[in-house]
């Protein structure tokens, strides 16, 4: 397995590392829900670097690493939800679209067909990443609430556009009959 791959083996770990951090209810939890928070996403830019100055580009980097960002972004949701410091319709939109963009990609899969994450995808990722740091600052910095819920409404925005450019791009694979492309 190759660095890039690895990394993104490490970030769906530190997904769950991040949730028994956040079980943590103190400052030095919230700290450290951060630290993880922070390194889980520096593994996703580093490992995409990393692959395309070394044109190691594989297959199963290419579904391994849209499923970390996945379980980090879901992870971090679902925890900021449980504590109360994010909207749960906020994580649940997120989920469904998930969900819907995943579907799609099993389809794909099934008919030999690999779709790479593309531009407005990325832009997601990164909107949900600053969110979800955004608002695990703010048990620490309660002034940070108001910034961190604009951030997540636009999040929302940001996330079914996405889903909904992707899901439009790879159209034809909706609309396919049997299983040939």
């Amino acid at each position: 397995m190759n660095l890039p791959n690895r990394l993104s083996l490490g970030r769906a770990l530190l997904a769950l590392a991040l949730v028994g951090c956040m079980h943590i209810y103190s400052t030095p939890g919230y700290i450290l829900s951060l630290a993880v928070f922070t390194a889980a996403c520096l593994t996703d830019y580093l490992g995409g670097d990393i692959a395309r100055k070394r044109g190691i580009v594989t297959l199963l980097g290419i579904f391994l690493d849209p499923v970390a960002d996945k379980l980090l972004i879901l992870a971090a949701f679902i925890m900021l939800s449980v504590r109360g410091l994010m909207p749960a319709w906020v994580t649940i939109v997120v989920l469904l679209r998930e969900l819907a963009v995943d579907s799609l990609r099993l389809v794909a899969a099934g008919r030999s067909v690999v779709i790479a994450a593309g531009l407005f995808g990325k832009v997601k990722t990164i909107t949900q990443m600053l969110t979800a740091a955004l608002l695990l600052c703010t048990p620490l910095l309660p002034v940070l609430q108001t910034p961190g819920l604009i951030l997540a409404m636009l999040t929302v925005g940001v996330t079914l556009g996405s889903g909904g450019d992707y899901i439009y791009r790879n159209r034809k694979l909706l609309l396919e009959e049997g299983g040939e492309p």
